[in-house]
């Protein structure tokens, strides 16, 4: 019994309902149920290998004291001055998205990036497990016998 299943009383006895779910655990398709449970269970997989990897890399990550000083001398007024005369402002801001997507897979910029990436697949498999439970609008219709919906 999960949290959001509420008791109803009924002529038949007793039968537990989840409000939140349009489906009782019956009428779930075996099937369904077995790659929903696949998915939850690969989605903690993800997001406990994902923010545990982030910690460490996070915790360990050791700062580069030599890009960073590249990064000061590449960011003088004449350097900008010079890559717009070649290139106009489309060329510096090209050159600024260049370093900050190579600063995401480095140190604590790896962190986060793996952070996001982790919770973001976690969050899309528990997604697709919970739209297991719902069925489509054209079956609703069918089984109400509504025709406007």
């Amino acid at each position: 019994m999960s949290l959001s299943e509420i008791a109803i009383v009924t002529d038949s006895g007793l039968r537990l309902v989840d409000p939140l779910n349009p489906k009782t655990k019956k009428e779930i398709p075996e099937r369904d149920r077995k790659l929903q449970a696949r998915l939850r269970l690969a989605g903690a997989i993800i997001l406990l290998a994902g923010l545990t990897s982030a910690a460490l890399i996070y915790r360990f990550a050791v700062t580069d004291y030599d890009s960073a000083y590249v990064k000061i001398l590449n960011n003088t007024k004449k350097n900008e001055y010079d890559m717009e005369l070649i290139g106009g402002k489309a060329n510096i801001l090209a050159s600024e998205i260049r370093e900050w997507f190579a600063g995401l897979w480095h140190g604590k910029g790896l962190a986060h990036t793996l952070t996001f990436l982790s919770v973001g697949g976690s969050l899309a498999c528990f997604f697709v497990a919970h739209r297991l439970n719902h069925t489509p609008v054209e079956e609703d219709r069918r089984n109400t016998g509504d025709p406007g919906g």
